[in-house]
């Protein structure tokens, strides 16, 4: 656990710059770890944890921001430890707004290897507000105590786009932000983009059998690493070969055995590879060229490549993206009035006031963005 520092701060801090202003008895709101709030007029905003800048980016005001952690400074400031550590990997939020983001002090060093706040730098930046992803009453405390602002704590709950708690997270960080507007127009965009994809494909007879492989989750994995409960195929009424098998400690996302892959594919109608699995798996395919033999949707060019969703946590409109991809390359004829580069583009848009599809897709992490592999063995030899 690095970067806990235990300083001492000086009362006169707390009436400069930072600590907290003025209530404007607007209403109470309750964060993740059930804090009351009300809504402030902030000016100073800061973000740390995984995925907390993303949240803000979605219903915050980014010119607010006094700092970002280094995983989100475009400057060579941050070298490995920043940006470069995800490296050609779409995170729209960081990617469309990196102007906004530069040469902004650091609140703190943030990624995946750095799991506590960093009170020192905090101090520095002196905000009147944090927007945490520490999921602890003590790391809310300790920050709280540290800086006399507020700490505001959210949730991804499952990290799902479709999850009631990433929802209420957006709702009430924009109630606290007065952007009310901002959080409940996203939340009901989510909402009708998941009534359209499902009501296309609730009355369908006959559904795909589909395996998703390769998705992200605290690194790069490879084709293996699927989930037992994907949302994406949940609201498109697709079949998951893998629903209700459970993986060690409960957990719906897990990794099947080569076997277990094996019998999966003689009767599979599709495969989804999520990008964030294509590079190990590539390095499978190099030492055993059989992983892919008897697999009846290789065989037949049912093989579809969707973009990363998970980076430094989840990328919810990326997910949302995946869900209409994925939902089209199973049931075209349904999907056919659909301008999916268009939906892409509108989707971006809902959630971070600009487009950016072409750019996004052009990242050598997504490997070219939506597409349908037909020869995935002659694919993955050009690599």
């Amino acid at each position: 656990m690095k970067g806990l520092y235990l300083l001492a701060l000086p009362l006169l801090l707390l009436s400069s710059c930072g600590g907290k202003p003025a209530s404007s008895g607007d209403g109470e709101i309750v964060d993740a770890l059930g804090k009351k709030f009300s809504p402030k007029d902030y000016s100073r905003i800061c973000c740390v944890g995984a995925g907390a800048l993303r949240l803000y980016s979605y219903v915050g005001d980014l010119e607010k921001l006094c700092a970002v952690e280094d995983i989100d400074d475009p400057t060579d400031r941050a070298s490995e430890t920043g940006p470069k550590q995800f490296s050609g990997v779409p995170r729209p939020y960081f990617d469309l707004n990196a102007d906004v983001f530069n040469n902004l002090p650091s609140c703190g060093v943030g990624g995946p290897n750095f799991q506590a706040p960093e009170k020192d730098k905090l101090i520095l930046c002196e905000p009147d507000l944090i927007v945490s992803e520490y999921g602890t009453l003590d790391a809310a405390n300790l920050m709280e105590e540290a800086t006399g602002a507020d700490v505001f704590t959210l949730s991804y709950g499952p990290k799902n786009v479709f999850d009631e708690k990433s929802q209420s997270s957006l709702l009430n960080l924009a109630k606290l932000l007065k952007r009310d507007s901002v959080g409940e127009s996203l939340v009901s965009y989510i909402k009708e983009c998941e009534k359209d994809i499902s009501d296309r494909t609730k009355d369908i007879d006959v559904h795909p059998k589909a395996f998703v492989g390769g998705i992200g989750n605290w690194g790069q994995t490879d084709i293996y690493t699927t989930h037992t409960a994907y949302p994406m195929f949940q609201i498109a009424h697709i079949d998951n070969a893998v629903a209700g098998k459970e993986f060690p400690g409960g957990s719906k996302q897990g990794a099947v055995t080569k076997e277990e892959w094996i019998g999966l594919g003689q009767n599979l109608d599709i495969l989804y590879l999520d990008a964030a699995g294509v590079k190990k798996t590539g390095g499978l395919y190099k030492e055993d060229d059989t992983i892919f033999d008897g697999n009846k949707a290789i065989a037949n060019g049912e093989v579809y490549l969707q973009m990363p969703f998970n980076a430094y946590y989840t990328n919810l409109e990326i997910a949302l993206m995946d869900a209409y991809f994925d939902a089209a390359m199973a049931y075209p004829t349904h999907f056919a009035d659909v301008d999916l580069t268009a939906k892409y583009d509108e989707i971006l848009t809902r959630f971070l006031g600009k487009p950016g599809y072409a750019s996004l897709s052009s990242m050598s992490g997504a490997y070219g963005g939506f597409r349908k592999i037909s020869d995935l063995e002659g694919w993955f030899g050009s690599l």
